[in-house]
């Protein structure tokens, strides 16, 4: 039998079977603002309601020269923190998890 189907736990992160969603920057938050938008609810939700045991979101800013674009998303705000909220709850409800690959910053001097 395939373990595609099993979970799998690495330290003490367990997901619910081995389909994972790598990253993908889809550079989308239209104001520019770094807020995610209802398009990344359905964009993201829509993994986790398809059986991915891990969704991992895009890199998202910790300011906003971090950022690759102006319209990559954020969470150095508490506007951005509270719009991601949603977006969380529905893909732990439907049992998968999510992660950021790493939050992006920019080193020092750039």
């Amino acid at each position: 039998m395939s373990k595609l189907f099993t979970p799998l736990k690495i330290r003490n992160v367990e997901t619910k079977n081995r389909l994972w969603v790598s990253p993908m920057c889809m550079y989308s938050c239209e104001n520019q603002d770094g807020v995610v938008t209802d398009f990344h609810l359905a964009h993201l939700g829509s993994f986790a309601i398809g059986g991915a045991g891990l969704v991992m979101a895009e890199a998202t800013g910790v300011n906003p020269e971090a950022r690759i674009t102006p319209w990559c998303t954020g969470i150095w705000n508490q506007q951005q923190v509270e719009a991601w909220k949603p977006i969380t709850k529905l893909i732990k409800d439907m049992g998968s998890d999510k992660r950021h690959p790493a939050r992006s910053r920019r080193p020092q001097g750039l």
